[in-house]
């Protein structure tokens, strides 16, 4: 397995999307900042303010999204006025994150 090492002085996030987001490849958490947010019918949701990741894993757990909407997919904004998304919604990483609905739990 090869490695890649950051500049001297520099820290490197690596998100690992495999598990939560399985159409979307392992990227660099610095590739994400400032991205706006698309969903796939090509409306503009937002702007990324942040993604939350298991620490021990690195597997990308949330995405948050800066936004005037006062809710996504039926998940509520914070009292800051930023949408926690599962990171199951991500459906891909271009010059902006696009993101679907989540699938609904079948009901048993």
């Amino acid at each position: 397995m090869t490695r890649a090492i950051p500049p001297r002085g520099k820290i490197c996030i690596f998100i690992w999307t495999s598990v939560t987001c399985p159409r979307v490849s392992p990227i660099f958490a610095s590739e994400l900042s400032g991205k706006q947010v698309m969903s796939t019918d090509g409306q503009h949701v937002g702007n990324l303010h942040n993604v939350t990741m298991h620490p021990q894993s690195g597997d990308l757990q949330t995405i948050i999204v800066e936004t005037e909407r006062t809710e996504i997919f039926g998940i509520e904004e914070n009292e800051h006025g930023r949408i926690h998304l599962p990171a199951e919604v991500l459906e891909a990483v271009r010059d902006h994150l696009i993101i679907t609905p989540p699938t609904a739990a079948t009901p048993e």
